[in-house]
């Protein structure tokens, strides 16, 4: 008998990509306006004499700014918590086709995130993502970050100017990196995981999917 004579399972991961990459695209549509409009509201402080009392065109500015970077932040946010929900979603549901519902359910759902991303597969197949390829580093980045958004912890208001900056700068870094690893992780896992299990269905259909939106 074949491995799969028949495949066919009711899932929603598919849902949550869709929803991460349109994330993905608005952030990429509100990224340049956000920086133009930083870039022009420092000239503006740069070129007064008084930084602690600017023009009205930073007031202008800054007015013009908040709603489009509150959009891009929220689209970053939404983009990562989905993407994880897809990878979560979809190495359940691999498992269950694989090994039965009992199984997965009793055995596997309890596994952290990453553990199941190596587990299942060595179970399935024999083999497992490496820890040194792009697919493990994405999924280890991509669960750090949305436990930091899920499991949100407060923090004590500063109020010295350069330490401000410098969260300022390093949240900025931190909101860049956690988008491009959203997209290496749509990208790489996968497509790593088809060449560890290139007959499953539902691999080949997703590996296929994704590359037709992206092409």
């Amino acid at each position: 008998m074949e491995r799969f004579e028949s495949y066919s399972r009711i899932t929603g991961d598919d849902r949550f990509r869709w929803i991460a990459e349109a994330n993905l695209q608005l952030f990429d549509s509100l990224n340049p306006k956000v920086m133009e409009l930083r870039g022009k509201i420092s000239e503006v402080l740069s070129s007064c004499d008084d930084p602690h009392n600017p023009p009205d065109k930073y007031h202008d500015l800054s007015i013009e700014l908040h709603p489009i970077e509150e959009e891009r932040d929220q689209a970053c946010i939404v983009s990562v918590v989905f993407t994880a929900m897809y990878f979560e979603a979809f190495i359940y549901d691999y498992a269950a086709s694989c090994l039965g519902d009992n199984y997965a359910n009793d055995h596997l759902d309890k596994l952290d995130f990453i553990s199941k991303w190596l587990v299942i597969p060595r179970l399935i197949t024999g083999k497992e993502l490496s820890k040194e390829g792009q697919a493990y580093q994405c999924l280890k980045r991509l669960h750090k970050d949305r436990n930091s958004l899920v499991h949100l912890k407060s923090r004590e208001l500063v109020f010295n100017n350069d330490q401000m900056v410098k969260y300022l700068q390093d949240r900025e870094i931190d909101i860049q990196e956690s988008v491009g690893n959203c997209r290496s992780a749509l990208k790489h896992v996968i497509s790593e995981l088809l060449v560890i299990d290139p007959d499953h269905p539902k691999v080949q259909l997703s590996n296929e999917s994704h590359n037709n939106r992206i092409n």
